[in-house]
């Protein structure tokens, strides 16, 4: 790691740390951390079940850099920790670009009237100047209605009809302009509505532009437009793809597609990156797929996606190549990360999730939907925040964040270009919705504190029946602790017959009505059985009795990882150079699971107290 100072299109300076690894999460069974490159990435799964929104943000949040995504369809899952941004847009007119921008609007090829695109791109600076080419060539252009001349002094006005300038096009010509002067039709008023900048100014983090209101060929020429910008001017950025298989197909050209092949070819040296976000692989083209270096697989259901997703994962690893069942049963947030000769079944940490709780989910000691509860008490804690932060922002139009920089959990990114009314309004919905999600676990509250003091309740009653109990043994029964009348009268009978008088009352009180005497309950009993485990290992068997041999000259006296461990081994010539660690996590955990070994937040320490005796042969 490095630090630097990123410069905006402003001059401002912002100070961060470039990093060449970014912690990803956490290795399903054990928890071992994983960390993967800093490369252009592909994430792939099945929409809404696999978590792959949450793994981008959670990975941005982690990298350091500035990063761009898109939020394209309805009913898509939003980010959480973002800043909402308004789109970006800068007009182009060559051929090559109308040509992808037309193949993208009617989902079809336009090599057959790639010659008349051409011609309608000589000399255009905007899509308005493309336009107004092919309206020239379709309605022709006239000469002027008159011609004055002079002869012998006198001036003679002569009207000329039918003359052309440029004779209107005909035919096959005429059918072809006839055709692109309607495509562009549906896509100029659409432009001419989009509130976008033509700045792009970027903050440290996630940066979320909102395009569900808009047409896909629109999409595709805001994505295009920032793709050239971070190129052409940024670094150390991130540009996030959404859906590549219909953003950048494999079988035609797009505005998006032209722009992603080149930024893979020439952005990473200065460390601008593309993340490819994309449920269909099959249709993503092959020049970004070629760039790719980290994968990571979520859950798929339909046969040929998981065919497709183990046709990518490299054969030969030493990690085990999963199998089909492995990959249609992965839980949200699971992924396989396949990168360099390694490959990881890991659980993905939320950026709004601490460390802790996503390594016991990756261990199991969690259950996967208690990340859930986990961000609604995210939500929660930013809810006051986010109320504040929109009363001091509520008078003008723009984008709305958190004093800190990170606006409200789920928020709505279209807020960037909208007016301060419908921002009120937005944020009176999700008032009531919260006060809705208040009253009900007030109630719960309410339910839980009633029961709690009724156990209470039983609970003193039954300490006092046991200390009643204890003063009211037989031994006590001559004992003045009934006085008065009531006294002279007990004296009258023999002590026998009075502890029979008071077994039959107990007697019927436990028969009749036992709530009422407590005293005879039976107390909770744990008795714990300890064998102090004895064993015998040969050190140079086989890796386990090499670890113990490291345990017993007390490598382990301080906590070492895994990874550490490992790098012991190959130093001593136990083990390949290229032994991946993962083999020595098993015998670091049978010792751990033995009672030698400890796990500690980092790494595995030997217990206090161990008895070790070291032989020779």
């Amino acid at each position: 790691m490095e630090p630097r100072v990123r410069r905006g299109i402003q001059g401002r300076e912002r100070p961060f740390i470039v990093t060449n690894v970014i912690h990803l999460g956490y290795v399903v069974g054990t928890g071992e951390p994983v960390e993967i490159p800093l490369r252009h990435t592909a994430v792939t799964g099945q929409t809404q079940e696999s978590g792959k929104t949450t793994t981008l943000e959670g990975l941005i949040s982690r990298s350091g850099l500035q990063a761009v995504a898109y939020v394209t369809k309805r009913g898509e899952s939003s980010f959480h920790v973002m800043h909402p941004i308004a789109p970006y847009f800068q007009e182009r007119a060559d051929w090559e670009f109308v040509q992808s921008l037309l193949e993208a609007a009617t989902n079809t090829k336009q090599d057959f009237k790639q010659s008349w695109i051409m011609r309608a791109s000589e000399g255009a600076k905007t899509l308005g100047d493309v336009r107004a080419n092919i309206q020239r060539f379709l309605h022709g252009v006239k000469a002027p209605a008159t011609v004055t001349t002079q002869k012998r002094k006198r001036v003679v006005i002569a009207e000329k009809k039918d003359v052309w300038l440029q004779k209107p096009a005909r035919g096959l010509n005429a059918d072809v302009y006839y055709v692109l002067d309607k495509y562009l039709d549906n896509i100029m008023p659409q432009l001419a509505e989009m509130p976008y900048t033509t700045e792009l100014e970027l903050t440290d983090g996630l940066n979320v532009m909102d395009l569900r209101d808009y047409e896909f060929p629109l999409q595709a020429l805001v994505i295009r437009s920032v793709t050239d910008f971070i190129r052409e001017r940024l670094e150390d950025t991130i540009n996030i793809v959404p859906e590549a298989w219909k953003f950048a197909p494999k079988q035609r050209g797009s505005p998006v597609r032209l722009a992603a092949e080149e930024y893979v070819r020439e952005a990473a040296a200065m460390k601008n990156f593309l993340w490819i976000d994309s449920q269909d692989l099959a249709g993503v083209a092959d020049v970004l797929m070629r760039q790719v270096g980290v994968w990571l697989f979520g859950v798929q259901r339909a046969k040929h996606e998981i065919e497709r997703a183990l046709d990518h994962m490299p054969e030969g690893l030493p990690a085990r190549r999963p199998r089909p069942a492995d990959i249609a049963t992965l839980q949200k947030g699971q992924f396989y990360v396949c990168f360099g000769r390694e490959m990881y079944k890991v659980y993905v940490q939320p950026a709004w999730m601490t460390a802790a709780h996503a390594e016991a989910i990756a261990r199991g000691e969690e259950p996967v939907d208690s990340a859930h509860d986990i961000l609604k008490e995210y939500d929660h804690e930013h809810k006051e925040k986010t109320e504040k932060s929109a009363g001091r922002n509520h008078r003008g139009v723009g984008v709305q964040s958190e004093p800190d920089g990170v606006p409200r959990a789920g928020a709505d990114v279209r807020n960037a270009g909208e007016s301060g009314r419908s921002g009120v309004a937005h944020q009176s919905a999700a008032t009531d919705n919260s006060d809705k999600e208040e009253a009900m676990w007030k109630e719960k509250y309410e339910a839980l504190k009633a029961e709690f003091d009724k156990l209470k309740e039983r609970y003193e009653l039954l300490e006092r029946l046991e200390q009643a109990e204890i003063h009211s043994a037989p031994a006590h029964s001559n004992k003045e602790f009934i006085s008065g009348d009531m006294a002279e009268w007990f004296k009258k009978f023999p002590k026998e017959s009075l502890e029979a008088t008071y077994q039959y009352v107990r007697k019927r009180m436990r028969e009749e009505n036992p709530e009422d005497l407590l005293v005879g309950i039976s107390k909770q009993e744990i008795r714990v059985k300890t064998e102090r485990p004895v064993m015998t290992v040969e050190a140079n068997k086989d890796l386990f009795g090499r670890i113990c041999q490291l345990t017993a000259e007390g490598f382990f006296a301080k906590p070492q990882t895994a990874q550490i461990a490992t790098a012991e081994a190959v130093r001593r010539g136990w083990c390949h150079p290229k032994t991946p660690f993962m083999r020595v996590v098993k015998p670091l955990d049978e010792l751990a699971k033995m009672g030698f070994l400890t796990r500690e937040t980092d790494g595995y320490q030997m217990v206090n107290g161990v008895k070790i005796n070291l032989e020779e042969a």
